[in-house]
């Protein structure tokens, strides 16, 4: 048994969603980059990743396992250990995304070590979500309002919010972490406009909450501000390709380089982890 483990957060992409050539498995999650990380810190790894998830259930699944470690108790995963050195890599997605608590299904598919904490009438869902996709028709009618009520500005603002508060907790309870954007940038706010998967695309700026962002700890994420220097277009303009073109996903060697290229970025911020 290590003297760590890294607990990784985040959407498909953390979770090495079709690794395998499948959706989610348990080896997709022990073959993605945050398990290619916990090797080379000579860690445990568990995987905390949801596949669809939002930055809002990024954040509370986060403060719901740090408050685990923090009381020391472990009734909802019991094999968080006590007086053990964790290490949370967290991979913030799509500003679009968010959760509507609506139904009575578990529409999460496998999750992983999360499994505990979900509740099972989340609904996740984007606001680029076509209703007419949507079989029941109280969630359909739902949908056809969400472009109306919400906005990327009002999403940048929360997610500011999330990464401030999250990067404060942490701080203050003395657990080393890691964050990056694993999509795209989230001061880009004119979404519709952009092809979101065209590296070369020029982006459109708005900063939202630029009180928040501005004391946002950059030596612990890697490039917030960066429009390419995050998981996924870093990968394709290195060469990697997407498993399938429905899910834009990449395989196990994106991870790796992926864990390759942020391991020194996390070094330089926690020295005595190498």
């Amino acid at each position: 048994m290590s003297e760590g483990t890294v607990i990784s957060f985040g959407c498909s992409h953390t979770a090495g969603s079709e690794i395998d050539g499948v959706g989610d498995s348990d080896y997709n999650r022990q073959h993605s980059y945050g398990a290619h990380l916990a090797k080379k810190f000579g860690y445990d790894h568990m995987n905390f990743a949801l596949c669809g998830g939002s930055n809002q259930r990024i954040f509370v699944l986060t403060t719901q396992v740090l408050k685990e470690i923090i009381v020391g108790t472990c009734n909802l995963v019991p094999h968080l250990r006590k007086n053990h050195k964790y290490f949370f890599l967290i991979g913030w997605t799509s500003l679009n995304r968010f959760d509507l608590r609506y139904s009575n299904h578990l529409v999460y598919g496998q999750a992983g070590d999360a499994g505990d904490y979900l509740d099972d009438k989340i609904v996740p869902v984007t606001s680029g979500t076509n209703p007419n996709l949507v079989e029941d028709k109280d969630l359909r009618r739902i949908l056809k309002y969400i472009p109306y009520v919400t906005d990327n500005v009002v999403m940048a603002d929360q997610l500011a919010s999330y990464i401030f508060a999250l990067q404060t907790m942490l701080e203050t309870n003395n657990i080393d972490y890691y964050m990056f954007n694993a999509i795209e940038n989230h001061f880009k706010t004119d979404y519709f406009t952009q092809d979101r998967y065209d590296v070369h695309a020029e982006p459109i700026w708005r900063p939202g909450n630029t009180i928040i962002y501005d004391n946002i700890d950059e030596t612990k994420y890697y490039h917030p501000k960066s429009y390419i220097e995050n998981y996924y277009r870093w990968c394709t303009s290195h060469g990697h390709e997407n498993q399938s073109n429905k899910y834009w996903h990449l395989g196990e060697p994106a991870h790796i380089d992926w864990a390759n290229h942020i391991y020194p970025e996390i070094l330089n911020a926690y020295p005595n982890l190498g």
